[in-house]
């Protein structure tokens, strides 16, 4: 199978900082799920006191108690899908910074020949090809909301690049 010609999401420049600020750690990004604005073997600032989700926002999220557990997503808010909410209803979900470029790829295929089992397995590529992922739904309020909060460790407010950690 041939690569994947995926389209490139807007970058947003993240300030550099040369010393973290009260409050702050620093996290090494190991993955490319979050480019073009954080790659790998940069380290995120993440301020902890932000653990609430902001829409278009990037947080650093842990889902169990390994590093591994831990990734860089952007926080989003959706129209909930789900049968018994109101019209309007939104919910909350993070995920990948390059799942959009897979939802673009995607659309591309639309009314193409292609097999629902071949589109399928471009999905699956173009998922591994970028580290996409995502999360979700959580309510905006409410047990579910609590615990979206509870997995966020901080909102990433740029990068460092001062002496070794």
């Amino acid at each position: 199978m041939s690569a994947l010609a995926l389209p490139e999401p807007e970058y947003r420049a993240l300030p550099i900082f040369d010393r973290l600020p009260q409050g702050c750690f620093a996290w090494l990004c190991s993955d490319n799920s979050s480019h073009p604005h954080i790659r790998p073997g940069e380290w995120a600032v993440v301020d902890a006191g932000q653990r609430r989700p902001v829409v278009g926002e990037l947080f650093v999220i842990k889902f169990g108690p390994h590093r591994r557990h831990e990734r860089i997503c952007l926080a989003s808010l959706r129209p909930a899908r789900c049968l018994n909410k109101e019209p309007g209803t939104k919910n909350w979900h993070v995920g990948s910074v390059r799942n959009a470029e897979i939802r673009t790829f995607m659309a591309t295929l639309e009314g193409t020949r292609l097999s629902d089992i071949e589109k399928n397995c471009m999905l699956i590529e173009a998922h591994n090809a970028v580290g996409g992922w995502t999360e979700g739904p959580y309510e905006t309020e409410g047990k579910s909301y609590d615990h979206l909060c509870d997995c966020l460790m901080g909102m990433v407010i740029g990068l460092y690049q001062g002496p070794p950690l």
